[in-house]
């Protein structure tokens, strides 16, 4: 266990595992109070400081220091670390409705992202297909029935085989199997 400090990103590379002691002992049924106790310390406040770098004046969007830009890859990834939390500890539902819909509110019409890419050097050194696949990869994990899926994973359909990069595809297969996609999902495993 420790303490959850700084941005978003060194936060969550705290809270995290904090979260999966807790859920362990829950799992296993573990009685050990002070160990109990010090997880739920620490989850409560690594939870309050996410929600510190939620961007003001954009509903749902983070980034690593609050700032604007809100970044969906970084929300992404508050998205599935906020419902892993739920499970664990209560929080205000709300939050993780708030990415979803700031998520969505991204998506292009042809089903990939508008994303800054702003902690990680900019666009253009980035790969598109990666990017996009994990944003839809952490939607798929949340809410893998929402209709509004679909144009994404239509989206990675159309571009499985154009990579070799085995990352890139085990988003893609984790989307597949997260939507029920099982024909794509293993056909993206052979690509490997």
């Amino acid at each position: 266990l420790q303490l959850p400090t700084g941005c978003f990103e060194q936060t969550s590379s705290s809270l995290y595992p904090d979260i999966y002691v807790l859920k362990h002992l829950k799992e296993n049924r573990i009685d050990n109070e002070e160990l109990n106790k010090k997880a739920l310390e620490y989850i409560s406040t690594g939870y309050q400081k996410l929600l510190t770098y939620e961007v003001s004046g954009t509903k749902g969007g983070y980034s690593l220091y609050g700032n604007s830009p809100a970044e969906p890859v970084i929300t992404a990834f508050g998205l599935m670390e906020m419902d892993e939390l739920s499970q664990v500890y209560e929080i205000d539902e709300n939050v993780v409705k708030n990415m979803k819909e700031y998520l969505f509110d991204e998506q292009k019409s042809n089903g990939t992202f508008k994303y800054r890419s702003t902690y990680i050097g900019g666009a253009a050194s980035t790969n598109e297909l990666a990017m996009n696949a994990y944003i839809i990869w952490a939607l798929s994990e949340v809410c893998p029935d929402d209709q509004r899926l679909e144009k994404s994973v239509n989206y990675l359909k159309k571009e499985m085989e154009d990579t070799d990069d085995s990352y890139t595809l085990a988003l893609m297969a984790n989307v597949f199997a997260n939507t029920n996609n099982k024909s794509e999902a293993n056909d993206v495993i052979k690509q490997f």
